[in-house]
């Protein structure tokens, strides 16, 4: 029999055991089991757990597959893994997490894109904080592995190299001096390598929209470079910071093209400057290469190279850009510092993306746009055939009635008038008088010119002026045409400027 505690006497036979004792050993065990059952389960999880972030740490540290974006878009993706297409492996260092390669994409070289700077502070002319303390930055690539170093010394591009570039573009080129001492030591940098059309070469830039911005900066600076139709760049990250690109420029010739095309751009540039007058102050040289231009191209949106300046100085016909590529080049021939100027216009046919110039003459800053300098352009037909002088050498708030002023860096505000085509050529009426048209009138055909052109200082003047001349047809007292013969003339109502054709 059972004692108090329940316990089984050890010398009672098995048969004597009840069935009650024999159940509750048997739910004993079962519980045992489920707990064991219980704990492998979670034993199990747990290690599954383990195991996914295992994968995820091993995958974060692999390179990632490349990606490929093309010019006009950052986010469609066309191609990937660049391994797999002829691409590079990423980098290992041995003391560092794998280096992640990644390709970011194509930029289309003088893209408008930028900073508006048309209403900013007048920028000190060949003067940036970065150049005034004396800094000079000079990138660290001692951590990099030694084929991406190497890439750099094959193209050419050592520090001495660097150091000559800076040597000769500081104080001579608007962009690069509106840059900080970094942004100066990537332009030297990507100068070199499309220069030299080098290809794949490690660069100081460490995000995508610097160097976009510092390769518009030498793109604009530069007009003699017209044979880079864009870029492609690698992107180099360490963990999740990006440590550096290397770049390759996509080149339109090869070197001997390029030679060939630059003997017959100086002949053009020789051939035009060859009548410029000996000892020509700043205001003539700006408008004789004003009228050649206008004068010996064609405006044509079907012009071939008419982003550059081959499409002036080898076909003879261009668009906006063209223009003022070839303006810039040719005023930096004669010492007239002259950079290019992006934005957009909002008049009649020409509403949309617009390239003109900036430039300093005689120790101030002023606009041209020698597209707009075209009369023929302008007016869309065969009248008024000639030249238009309200864009040339004019200031902020005259360009601003009709362009608008953008960029990837400020522009000065341009305030002389002292060489103001009107104020130079005295057709500048502050006040209406028909004696100083009548002079104006004189003076011109005495010169052969084929028309006469005067600008009013108010609309005041202006509405005075017109109506006179044209109302009370005044201005045949000072032309003089036969019965039944007219005059042609153009009015520009946001210049309040007025030419008539002789």
């Amino acid at each position: 029999m059972a004692d108090r505690r329940g316990a089984i006497p050890p010398d009672l036979p098995i048969s004597a055991i009840s069935p009650k004792i024999v159940c509750m050993n048997r739910r004993r065990r079962q519980r045992r089991k489920m707990v064991l059952l219980y704990i492998a389960f979670f034993v199990s999880l747990a290690a599954l757990v383990i195991s996914i972030g295992l994968f995820f740490t091993i995958q974060n540290r692999l390179p990632q597959p490349s990606t490929v974006l093309p010019a006009d878009s950052s986010e469609m993706i066309i191609r990937q893994s660049s391994a797999a297409e002829g691409g590079r492996d990423a980098f290992t260092n041995p003391e560092r997490p794998p280096l992640d390669t990644i390709v970011s994409g194509d930029i289309i070289p003088g893209s408008a894109d930028g900073i508006v700077g048309g209403n900013e502070e007048p920028t000190l002319y060949f003067q940036t904080p970065a150049a005034a303390a004396g800094e000079d930055y000079q990138p660290d690539l001692s951590y990099l592995p030694e084929e991406l170093r190497s890439s750099r010394e094959i193209s050419g591009l050592t520090s001495e190299r660097i150091a000559e570039i800076k040597g000769m573009t500081a104080g001579r080129y608007y962009y690069y001096d509106c840059l900080t001492s970094e942004e100066q030591t990537l332009y030297a940098e990507l100068y070199h390598i499309i220069t030299s059309l080098s290809a794949d070469v490690f660069i100081s830039a460490t995000d995508a929209e610097t160097l976009e911005k510092v390769q518009n900066c030498v793109m604009n600076d530069h007009p003699e470079i017209y044979y880079l139709s864009g870029y492609y760049t690698t992107r180099y990250t360490l963990g999740e910071q990006t440590v550096g690109f290397s770049f390759s420029g996509r080149y339109l010739y090869d070197s001997a093209e390029i030679s060939r095309r630059n003997l017959l751009i100086e002949e053009y540039i020789n051939k035009c400057l060859a009548s410029l007058p000996a000892n020509a102050d700043d205001y003539t040289k700006v408008k004789y290469v004003y009228d050649y231009l206008i004068r010996n191209t064609s405006y044509n949106v079907n012009a071939a190279d008419n982003q550059n300046i081959c499409s002036v100085m080898l076909g003879g016909e261009s668009v906006c850009q063209g223009y003022a590529k070839a303006a810039q080049i040719l005023l930096n021939r004669v010492h007239v510092d002259c950079t290019l100027v992006v934005g957009t216009v909002e008049s009649g046919m020409s509403a949309g993306p617009h390239a003109w110039n900036l430039v300093f003459a005689d120790g101030h800053w002023y606009y041209l746009d020698v597209t707009w300098g075209d009369a023929s352009f302008r007016n869309g037909d065969s009248v008024g055939e000639g030249v238009n002088y309200d864009y040339l050498l004019t200031t902020t708030a005259e360009i601003s009635r009709t362009h608008t002023i953008g960029g990837v860096v400020p522009m000065p505000l341009c305030t002389q008038m002292d060489d103001n085509y009107y104020i130079r050529e005295r057709a500048y009426f502050t006040e209406p008088s028909l004696d100083a048209f009548g002079a104006l009138v004189a003076r011109r055909m005495s010169e052969g010119s084929p028309a006469v052109t005067f600008k009013c200082a108010t609309k005041e003047v202006y509405d005075e002026m017109l109506r006179q001349l044209i109302d009370e047809s005044k201005v045949f007292d000072y032309i003089h045409k036969s019965p039944g013969e007219s005059l042609s003339f153009t009015r520009s109502d946001d210049h309040l400027s007025f030419t008539v054709w002789f």
